[in-house]
């Protein structure tokens, strides 16, 4: 939340907005916003307001900071010698996922390892949105994928077949 002050008016403002507004100079579309009034006798008035306009022009995104792709991101901070804090972090993620569920799952134990999905399903040979499928339980790996993630991962198949919902 931004708070803005209009000393005109005596008046502070904090707002929730989504979207882009004055971007460039230019009024862009966000909708819809809130701005809760404190006036300086402390009488507060609450308002949802939409504000309208124009987006902006497709070069103003591509100039955008936040335009660069996450991948790209990633492996800036690798190239700059995060790659231990990151995978440590993963670590310390993993063991509080699985510390909150009182159970392993397939996410806890790859987090607890270092391992992005991405890196995981490159070591196993297979695709990123298959590790998804398998974390979120709308699909169950072959055997040989099974056993190629158990390798990576360094875990026996009856810890797979667990985390994965499947009695052994």
């Amino acid at each position: 939340m931004r708070k803005t002050k209009n000393l005109s008016q005596k008046l502070s403002v904090d707002t929730t907005a989504s979207g882009f507004q004055n971007f460039h100079g230019r009024e862009a579309e966000t909708s819809p916003s809130y701005a809760r009034l404190v006036s300086s006798d402390g009488e507060e008035h609450e308002n949802v307001f939409e504000i309208k306009g124009i987006w902006p022009e497709d070069h103003l995104y591509k100039n955008h900071p936040r335009s660069t792709p996450f991948e790209d991101f990633m492996q800036e901070l690798y190239s700059e010698g995060y790659e231990d804090s990151i995978r440590q972090g993963r670590r310390e993620l993993g063991a509080f996922i699985k510390d909150e569920k009182q159970n392993e799952t397939l996410r806890s134990i790859r987090l607890m390892k270092g391992f992005s999905q991405d890196e995981l399903a490159q070591q196993a040979g297979i695709q990123q949105y298959q590790i998804s499928r398998y974390e979120s339980g709308k699909e169950m790996p072959s055997l040989l994928t099974a056993a190629r993630i158990c390798e990576v991962l360094d875990i026996d198949p009856n810890t797979l077949f667990n985390v994965l919902g499947l009695k052994t």
